[in-house]
């Protein structure tokens, strides 16, 4: 997870051009600093780049979908526990359900996908 994390916050910052070597080796030098920034770190999730943790909430929010689509294939309801603190009692806008609204917020800007409200979502 962290080496497509790293390739994905790098590969944002490309810039197409006539020289594709010197943009690799520029993309390879900017993602060896989003590792470094990410492994130097005080180690704590709501320290990490607003990139980084976006970055991991849409990877979460990915593997609980399809968690949730094997639970109901198995004929289970399913039933998902968020016992951490860290979930929802933080200073640093680093809550689950802070970081779900900025990512949400995000995709809409960068027009990702088009996203409703729970009163204009189609039935």
């Amino acid at each position: 997870m962290l080496l497509s994390l790293v390739n994905s916050l790098a590969y944002r910052q490309r810039r197409p051009g006539p020289n594709p070597a010197a943009e690799l080796e520029r993309l390879r030098i900017g993602a060896g600093q989003i590792f470094d920034d990410i492994r130097s770190g005080q180690g704590y999730f709501k320290t990490l780049s607003e990139d980084v943790k976006l970055a991991v909430v849409a990877e979460i929010l990915t593997r609980l979908i399809q968690l949730g689509g094997r639970t109901r294939r198995g004929g289970d309801p399913g039933l998902l526990r968020l016992l951490d603190a860290a979930f929802t009692h933080t200073a640093a806008h680093s809550t689950l359900s802070s970081l779900l609204e900025q990512l949400r917020g995000k995709w809409q800007e960068e027009d990702h996908m088009p996203l409703s409200t729970p009163s204009t979502a189609p039935p």
